[in-house]
């Protein structure tokens, strides 16, 4: 101040520029500016002829309590000192804005990357490789590495999973009345266990420290993905200044010695995380697992964890405010976060801990007697209060003084239920503001946690640490500037379209040019298979269903198979059928038709201009059709098409015949002139006819001469006998006659279904010989057919 301060402040006392320059000094204090406006200077320029004006008070003697402890009644900021300023890393929020065109799948990648995601891919690859060397007996089924689509297939699966609950995991593959046919258009129940048993996070062939050596990590399992989120969690979003620490479970009654029990809590079993979130909106920026005893240190646990929550979170040094339950809350703790990390600290604390104010920390503090009555204490840096609300709440701050608030409760006075203003210390009211941060953050991730049975923990963590960053991005689209058009949408609608993006048309079946099928096709017939020795014998699958059916006598054991399908299969005849069977399934689960297909190189063209008229009992030397000697390109024989009588007419056999083109050769899709028909009757040549749209269609497995060089045989098959499945699901034999206005060198095989498969029965040999009217006339046809395919 200048010599002549009577002229700067012309018409004030000197009493009344001391006091207003104290108030000055505390709003510098409180908005964290430096004290560059010291009263000694006041003092020293103030006359001392003014002897009737107020009088400085000494801070060190100022409000002492009754007792020797250091706490006094009165706050003293100096005694406190100047609080800290708050200076984050960088700006408070978002630290990657998307653009426009970027979509709701585009905030979750943030946090679970292409790149992790291959990485766990990989792990699991190696893991089920080795468990599949280490113990084949127990792992028999046929694995193959996911892709990078499938995972994510997968994890949108269990997202889903999260939000239609039903009691276990094979009920969303369910053919019963909890049936959710979504879930089978995606991944098949058997791919979807296989990799839920194979998931693994860490390197299976890493030596790692044991139980009981230096340097063990009793969350080695899951280290990897943690540090990854943490880390993207922690870059992706910088939190404003309050926020708060807390606990959370995640829920598992397995064994392992990270288990804890909260009987206080709802999920009272499980393993115990240590989080920092944002107390406003509750963003998560950093959390670990409890280990137990090994956590704790010589500055006791509370303290480990709360500074290591603050260094994880990159928090420390900055100015934070941070909150904290009575589970942490101690005088030096928060000393300690004062003084040397430059954090301000409040919360709620235990009356045993030690360094509190013996007066006031009791049962039934002096002077606290009804509803809103509070006792303030002051030692160094920290503040203490007592409240009553419905009972006493003590709370301890470096960041608050005395001051007081108004809080609304609902009191009865007089019978009556009224609502009421109380006074209530301003630590308290924002205690209770600024503490629910974690709180906020796992209400959100328990309605849609997908929490099916699992032995394994680390997968239980995957699964939280999976719903963490779903919400985090959740809160990222709420607070982007270029997306306030999904600011209104619920978690409900956000976690349905994570899932369903994550997904992203994700199936089974391979994606192939032409019309889509209308028929349920299995895996067995849309890839490319090979057979294999699987090492165990065992009983043929095929073999298997034939003799539960009472089609085929005795069963039979083989080792060899299909590694794809991971099914036991004689070879070839067998393993032909098994993946060359398709079945047309109505909507009542009933088989209304068969087709079997067969892959063949070459056909034969039909001669439309040489078409006899049909006739039920063709006479000798007259045939429904005829056709070219030389032979053309065809992609795949139809051996045998079988349609439910009350099904004909419906557009079954074309439908079958619209799956064998679109899934018989793995990644092209058959034309209908590449289609082959094996020596079709009368009803069968229209029908080729009408399906392939020309006249002219092929055919196989015969000898066909057109014009002069056909062979004039007519022959009747009869008796043929044809296993054919009733719509009551029950199998019967029907002697039919059969019409073939053809000689061929081998009787194809007859159609059989069940009620799952369509299987080839061998049919009994026939005596082609016995069939003509005499010796000669079979040898005269045998050498007609020498030299022909």
């Amino acid at each position: 101040m200048s010599d002549t301060s009577e002229d700067e402040f012309e018409g004030f006392s000197a009493g009344e520029i001391e006091l207003a320059c104290q108030r000055y000094q505390v709003q510098l204090a409180q908005n964290g500016i430096g004290d560059d406006f010291l009263i000694s200077d006041v003092e020293s320029e103030l006359s001392d002829d003014n002897n009737d004006e107020p009088q400085l008070v000494d801070v060190n003697n100022a409000g002492d309590a009754p007792n020797n402890d250091g706490w006094h009644q009165e706050f003293d900021i100096y005694e406190r000192g100047l609080p800290h300023l708050f200076q984050p890393r960088n700006t408070t929020g978002p630290q990657n804005i998307l653009g426009p065109e970027k979509d709701i799948i585009d905030f979750f990648q943030l946090f679970l990357s292409d790149h992790l995601l291959q990485q766990i891919i990989e792990k699991s690859d190696g893991y089920a490789k080795m468990q599949k060397d280490l113990n084949p007996d127990l792992h028999k089924s046929a694995w193959s590495c996911p892709s990078l689509p499938e995972m994510k297939a997968f994890i949108g699966l269990t997202f889903l999973m999260g939000i239609d609950v039903k009691p276990d995991l094979k009920s969303y593959w369910s053919k019963d009345c909890l049936e959710t046919p979504y879930f089978a258009t995606v991944l098949a129940r058997d791919r979807f266990m296989q990799i839920m048993r194979y998931l693994h996070f860490t390197d299976p062939h890493q030596r790692v420290p044991q139980r009981g050596e230096p340097n063990y990590d009793s969350t080695y399992k899951v280290r990897y993905f943690m540090d990854a989120l943490n880390q993207q969690m922690r870059d992706q979003y910088i939190p404003k200044r309050n926020v708060s620490i807390d606990e959370c479970m995640i829920p598992y009654k397995g064994r392992v010695a990270l288990k804890q029990y909260m009987p206080a809590k709802p999920t009272k079993w499980g393993i115990k995380l240590w989080a920092l979130a944002e107390s406003d909106t509750g963003y998560m920026s950093f959390c670990k697992i409890y280990q137990g005893k090994t956590d704790r240190t010589h500055v006791g646990l509370a303290s480990t964890v709360v500074i290591s929550c603050l260094e994880g979170a990159n928090l420390s040094r900055q100015g934070y405010h941070v909150y904290m339950d009575n589970y942490f809350s101690s005088p030096e703790l928060f000393t300690n976060l004062f003084e040397n990390l430059d954090t301000g600290a409040c919360g709620t604390v235990r009356q045993n801990r030690r360094g509190l104010p013996q007066d006031l920390m009791t049962k039934k503090p002096v002077g606290i007697t009804q509803r809103g009555d509070s006792q303030f204490r002051q030692k160094g840096a920290i503040s203490a209060t007592v409240w009553k609300d419905k009972k006493n709440v003590s709370v301890i701050s470096t960041i608050h003084d005395n001051s007081l608030t108004e809080v609304s409760r609902i009191v009865q006075q007089e019978g009556q239920f009224q609502r009421q203003q109380l006074q209530c210390p301003k630590m308290v009211a924002d205690y209770t503001s600024h503490m629910g941060g974690v709180d906020r953050c796992d209400q959100y991730i328990q309605y849609y946690f997908f929490c099916h049975k699992t032995n394994k923990w680390p997968k239980r963590v995957f699964f939280k640490m999976l719903e963490i960053i779903k919400f985090n991005a959740y809160r990222l689209l709420q607070m982007s500037p270029n997306h306030q058009q999904t600011t209104s949408m619920t978690y409900l609608d956000f976690s349905k379209s994570v899932a369903t993006q994550l997904i992203a048309g994700y199936t089974t079946r391979d994606n192939r040019r032409g019309r889509p099928s209308n028929l349920p096709v299995e895996v067995r017939l849309t890839h490319r298979h090979l057979p294999a020795d699987l090492g165990n014998k065992t009983w043929c699958h095929v073999c298997w269903h034939r003799v539960a059916n009472d089609t085929q006598e005795k069963r039979r054991q083989t080792k060899y198979g299909c590694v794809e399908c991971s099914k036991h299969l004689c070879m070839p005849h067998c393993f032909t059928v098994y993946h060359s069977a398709f079945l047309f399934i109505s909507e009542d689960k009933k088989v209304d038709g068969c087709c079997i297909a067969e892959p063949v190189t070459q056909g034969y063209r039909v001669i439309p201009e040489s078409q006899p008229s049909q006739s039920d009992n063709p006479q000798p030397g007259h045939r429904p059709w005829y056709c070219n000697s030389d032979p053309e390109p065809a992609a795949v024989g139809i051996s045998r098409i079988w349609v439910f009588g009350q099904q004909r007419r419906t557009g079954v056999a074309s439908k079958l015949l619209d799956a064998v083109r679109q899934w018989f050769q793995y990644g092209s899709y058959i034309e209908k002139s590449q289609v082959a028909f094996s020596d079709p009757t009368g009803d069968g040549k229209m029908f080729a006819s009408k399906y392939t749209g020309m006249t002219d269609f092929l055919v196989y497995k015969s000898i066909f001469l057109g014009n002069e060089n056909c062979i004039e045989l007519n022959y009747v098959l009869e008796y043929i006998s044809l296993a054919k499945l009733s719509r009551g699901m029950e199998h019967k034999k029907q002697e039919i006659k059969v019409h073939v206005d053809c000689a061929r060198i081998s009787l194809p095989s007859a159609a059989y279904v069940d009620c799952t498969e369509a299987y080839l029965a061998n049919t009994a040999s026939w005596d082609f010989q016995s069939q003509c009217n005499s010796l000669n006339r079979y040898q005269s046809i045998m050498e007609r057919c020498k030299g022909l395919p």
